[in-house]
């Protein structure tokens, strides 16, 4: 999938505040020590940003030259001339017209002082520490009366803890040719501190052209205990974003943190354009951006490499928008996790769109903790991904997934758990036959999820519906290769919630090994299965079209020949048609201890043309209630266990 992540930043109208995420709670039980690659950052950035800004030079110039004269009739004399030279590089198409950076972003650069970090003692050799040089030109910038830039050139700056605080008298632009590196010596700091840190700013602008944080993180990755202790604060997060009002981060990449990448709090406003992340896989605790307490954050075209969330997404964030993400390796895209502390703010507002998840441990995700304090997640979208991993969603609340491709999971592609109305539009599975054990979508203990638009090719269920799922409508699915549409199993653990209230309509089903079916164990505790339709579903080439069993016994170690304690009732298949692979195309078998109740045919049609003969329709402990077209006739035969 093609992503475009060369917006102008004057279309960024999102609004936000950066919410911390209390960084002792960071997935302690959510650390896999998935092998990556090594990533080398540090050649590709400044070519995309190029590509990016050039798209937004010839929009602005086109739109200088439309309303030159305006601009020279209400201008000083300077202010004409400026506009005659923006009019003739437009009228050449830009040739020869170069726009300092922030022009190019769409920002107004700044009309007063440049400092220079070299000018006030820095050395960027990599040795020597400039941390006092980047102090002394960050006091003279935010006691400017005017707009003034701080400009780094070419180097490497080896730099202590840089807190860079306003207010300021006046917008600062940071402008970076150079690189900034950490000392590699781990020391414990203030839970929550920032190696590098932008606080209480307002129209601030940091440009990159490239620029990398080195965080030099690799000596505090292999003494971080915080899997097993608990304690995950006390490494500094590479760069720190707190109570930024209206700002810009175009353009940098962090590499090798000891901590959190980057972290985004308290702030209003801010937008990130291609902001990198560089880390090996084994980096624990390293999510890349996370984003707390904040409204109205954009992050746009980052790609990002670490091995934690990529991005995560914590309590007090509202009106988010991340748009053309790359993620991988990492653990994917995430909400939460949400619920450890009281008082938590709710998440509203989040869009997460036209990005790609590879190589991750996760897809997109919500996640919430058990047993938690009151709390919300609401207006989730998850847009347009591309992913060859599972994805899980959580305990999600009156949101929408839409468009959302997973290929080669290595498990069930999706999985929709403790959720309520919960839309999910136009997904995408793609796994070939082969596959085992990978279930297209998966829900279960939910209320109210409508799959509506979905496309599944995969080696086991197309649908399956788990325990606990109420008021659930499956449409408009085409199902192929795969195993079916499935309620089921259930009943193979103690305690199943009831499934209730499921309707399965308007799908096509084709070259599988069984259609639409409901699938119990024998022996099972006591559950419930009611008002299930299964209705306009247009079958091709596929095996039992069909089903109920409840002796469904796929493995060796099931209590065969002990009844199903599951009560099937209120079934009905209505209007099925189309051919059927195998002769038995209608196959009931219901549990002899826990009779159904209440299952009806009505219109069947379906066609069977092999050697064997025409279609039977063949059923076991029941007798269904028939109406309209019978083809083949319904139990003519003594259904039997089995394929």
């Amino acid at each position: 999938m093609a992503i475009s992540i060369a917006n102008a930043a004057k279309d960024l109208k999102e609004q936000d505040v950066g919410v911390q995420r209390n960084l002792h709670e960071d997935d302690k039980g959510d650390k896999k020590d998935a092998k990556g690659d090594k990533k080398d950052a540090k050649g590709d950035k400044k070519e995309d940003k190029e590509e990016s800004v050039g798209s937004k030079v010839a929009k602005k110039v086109k739109g200088a030259a439309a309303s030159v004269a305006s601009a020279a009739s209400n201008a000083s004399a300077a202010s004409a001339a400026s506009a005659a030279s923006a009019a003739s590089a437009a009228s050449g198409k830009i040739k020869g017209a170069v726009a300092p950076i922030g022009d190019k972003l769409g920002l107004k650069g700044p009309s007063g002082p440049s400092i220079d970090v070299k000018a006030s003692g820095a050395k960027g050799d990599g040795k020597t520490d400039d941390t006092a040089a980047f102090m002394a030109v960050w006091k003279k910038a935010i006691e400017a009366t005017t707009p003034t830039t701080i400009t780094v050139p070419k180097g490497d700056y080896l730099v202590e803890e840089l807190v860079l605080e306003g207010p300021s008298k006046s917008p600062i632009t940071f402008e970076m040719h150079g690189n900034l590196k950490a000392p590699s010596a781990v020391t414990t700091r203030k839970p929550h501190s920032g190696w590098v840190n932008f606080r209480k700013l307002k129209d601030f602008n940091l440009i990159g052209n490239g620029a990398i944080f080195d965080g030099q993180g690799s000596v505090a990755w292999k003494v971080n205990d915080c899997k097993q202790t608990g304690k995950c604060n006390n490494l500094p997060i590479n760069i720190r974003l707190t109570q930024l009002d209206n700002s810009r981060i175009s353009g940098i990449t962090s590499t090798n943190s000891k901590l959190f990448h980057m972290n985004i709090h308290q702030c209003t406003n801010v937008t990130l354009q291609d902001v990198h992340i560089d880390a090996p896989a084994e980096s624990l605790n390293t999510d890349g951006i996370h984003v707390g307490k904040s409204v109205g954050v954009t992050i746009r075209g980052s790609k990002i490499k670490t091995g934690d969330d990529c991005i995560s997404i914590g309590g007090g964030t509202e009106n988010l928008l991340v748009e053309g993400v790359e993620c991988g390796p990492g653990h994917g895209l995430s909400i939460g996790s949400l619920g450890k502390y009281p008082n938590e703010e709710p998440v509203k507002g989040i869009t997460i769109r036209k990005c790609i998840i590879k190589h991750t441990d996760n897809g997109v995700r919500i996640k919430t903790w058990p047993g938690s304090p009151p709390g919300l997640v609401s207006g989730a979208l998850f847009e347009d991904i591309t992913m060859d991993n599972n994805i899980r969603f959580t305990g999600l609340t009156n949101s929408k997934i839409i468009g959302i491709t997973s290929t080669n999971s290595k498990l069930f592609h999706m999985n929709v758990l403790n959720c309520k109305n919960v839309t999910l539009e136009n997904i995408g599975i793609d796994a070939p036959p082969e596959s085992l054990n990978t279930d297209g979508i998966h829900i279960g203990r939910s209320i109210g999820v409508n799959l509506i638009g979905a496309k599944v090719k995969t080696g086991d269920d197309c649908v399956s519906i788990g325990d606990g799922t109420e008021n659930l409508i499956v449409e408009n699915v085409e199902c192929g290769p795969g195993h079916g549409i499935a309620v089921g199993s259930l009943g193979r653990y103690p305690n199943e919630q009831p499934v209730r209230g499921v309707t399965v309509r308007k799908c096509l089903i084709k070259n599988t090994s069984n259609g639409v079916r409901i699938k119990t164990w024998p022996g099972s505790p006591p559950g419930i299965a009611s008002n299930i339709i299964f209705e306009d579903i247009t079958m091709d080439n596929v095996s039992t079209p069909v089903l109920i069993d409840q002796e469904y016994c796929p493995y060796a170690d099931c209590k065969a020949g002990v009844p199903s304690k599951v009560k099937l009732s209120d079934v009905t298949f209505k209007n099925i048609k189309g051919t059927s692979a195998t002769k038995i195309a209608v196959k009931l078998i219901c549990s002899v201890g826990t009779p159904c109740t209440n299952v009806a045919l009505a219109d069947i049609n379906l066609v069977h043309n092999g050697p064997e003969g025409p279609a039977v329709g063949a059923c076991a402990n029941m007798k269904p209630v028939l109406t309209g077209q019978m083809i083949p006739p319904a139990c003519t035969e003594i259904a039997k266990p089995g394929p």
